[in-house]
């Protein structure tokens, strides 16, 4: 005759993988803990550019406690000890609380995004209007005589007027000008690029703050609605 296979034995063997996979989801939320924690220390609040960058991040990482949830969650509120049965119940909290927390960063990451574009509206503005004036200069300079330049030299650029004739003076003094101007149309040129680059990075990071918040909501949902264990 054939053995048969015992009963408990496919109970133990399910009670073993349900275990692995919540063991490897506290894990996971643990390292998001530790992870987060070194994201967000030190604050620099009422920074924009810091309170942006750290939603990125968030939101970039949230696949992992979002694992992490759903396998802590793995069958329900059966095979539980009493610590992971005490774990469990916290469970439905942290997860809504987390989902709130993701939901608020979007009217956060909307006003740290326009509190930016206008930081970067104003230095770019201001980076024109020094090329401006660096290019008047250049031209008014550059239809001085050399003695007007070399005097000018002297008393705001004393280096390039060390050792070297009224014609040299001149020259080193428009060339160091072009430099500048060159140097600030470069800078110009990336801060115009920056706008449409942050409004990207916000819309992708806001986008899934939504998608994060929206799952997390759902997980406590649905893990606070696991029917409790018949007992025999």
């Amino acid at each position: 005759m054939e053995n048969k296979p015992s009963a408990a034995s496919p109970s133990k063997s399910q009670w073993l993988s349900t275990f692995v996979l919540r063991l490897t989801g506290y894990a996971l939320l643990l390292l998001t803990l530790v992870d987060t924690l070194a994201t967000i220390l030190p604050p620099q609040l009422l920074d924009p550019a810091w309170e942006l960058e750290t939603i990125g991040r968030l939101v970039e990482r949230s696949p992992v406690p979002l694992i992490g949830f759903a396998l802590v969650a793995s069958g329900g509120r059966r095979f539980r000890q009493s610590l992971d049965r005490l774990c469990f119940k916290a469970v439905p909290a942290l997860a809504i609380i987390i989902g709130l927390a993701y939901c608020l960063m979007i009217p956060l990451g909307i006003s740290d995004s326009l509190r930016l574009s206008n930081q970067h509206q104003t230095a770019s503005e201001t980076l024109i209007q020094q090329a401006a004036d660096i290019q008047k200069l250049e031209q008014r300079l550059s239809e001085a005589p050399a003695s007007d330049v070399a005097e000018w030299a002297q008393k705001f650029q004393p280096n390039l007027a060390e050792g070297q004739n009224q014609a040299e003076i001149k020259a080193g003094v428009l060339a160091q000008l072009k430099a500048n101007q060159a140097s600030l149309n470069a800078q110009i040129s990336r801060a115009s690029q920056q706008p449409a680059q942050l409004q990207k990075r916000t819309i992708k990071w806001l986008v899934g703050a939504l998608v994060a918040g929206l799952s997390f909501l759902y997980i406590g949902n649905t893990v606070r609605q696991f029917p409790p264990v018949r007992m025999k």
